[in-house]
């Protein structure tokens, strides 16, 4: 009896085995998973590991964007986020990386890091009040240490960034990769350029400790 009613069921049923099996062997079928399975290690990829980014804006010129007003082409750079994710990479002075405004956390912005913690800078000038909020006090340029977990950041063009002059040190953690060379323009595919020469605002501390200092960022005395 019960092997009746499984040969009846299996007959049944055997039209749309065959036509299950024929859609999951279709080569286009077979395509179309085999891409949809890669898409998470996409995705893991280009967050985690490295990933490619167009430049916007002049302020760090004349390293990025250096034809875009000959050309209209702007920049597009190779960004090393696995080694910055992962520890493998210790912030240096010098170092270009995008990292998240401090002013708008929706806005991803690339600058040059010139300072680490313990280091005391001399602000310059933040630039023309166009930079600068209306109404706001003239910034205060007396010296002072970079605290521990933060970072001090310009733009290669001074005269057109908001940076650190502006709103001061940056927290570590906004940093989100390391840009590591120049992909397009070809002509000019390569590592980042250097930073402008030293100006002697920065005097570095090779050696501090957050228990060196008890001030934080206050001004040092």
């Amino acid at each position: 009896m019960f092997r009746q009613l499984w040969r009846r069921t299996t007959r049944r049923a055997s039209p749309y085995l065959h036509a299950t099996r024929a859609f999951l062997t279709d080569p286009r079928v077979v395509f179309t998973g085999n891409v949809l399975a890669w898409i998470p290690v996409g995705i893991f990829f280009v967050r985690h590991v490295y990933s490619m980014s167009q430049i916007t804006g002049r302020s760090m010129l004349p390293t990025f964007n250096k034809d875009q007003e000959r050309t209209g082409w702007k920049d597009h750079v190779l960004l090393d986020r696995w080694s910055w994710s992962w520890g493998r990479w210790a912030l240096q002075r010098g170092d270009v990386v995008t990292l998240w405004s401090p002013r708008d956390p929706k806005v991803l912005t690339t600058k040059r890091i010139v300072a680490l913690e313990g280091d005391i800078v001399t602000p310059r000038d933040p630039g023309p009040p166009k930079l600068t909020r209306a109404g706001s006090t003239p910034p205060d340029l007396t010296p002072y240490r970079i605290p521990p977990g933060h970072v001090w950041v310009e733009g290669d063009n001074a005269a057109e960034s908001i940076d650190s002059n502006t709103y001061g040190p940056v927290a570590v953690g906004l940093v989100q990769a390391r840009v590591t060379r120049i992909l397009l323009p070809l002509d000019r595919s390569g590592p980042p350029i250097a930073g402008p020469p030293d100006d002697g605002r920065i005097k570095i501390w090779d050696n501090y400790t957050a228990s060196a200092s008890t001030q934080g960022a206050a001004r040092p005395t």
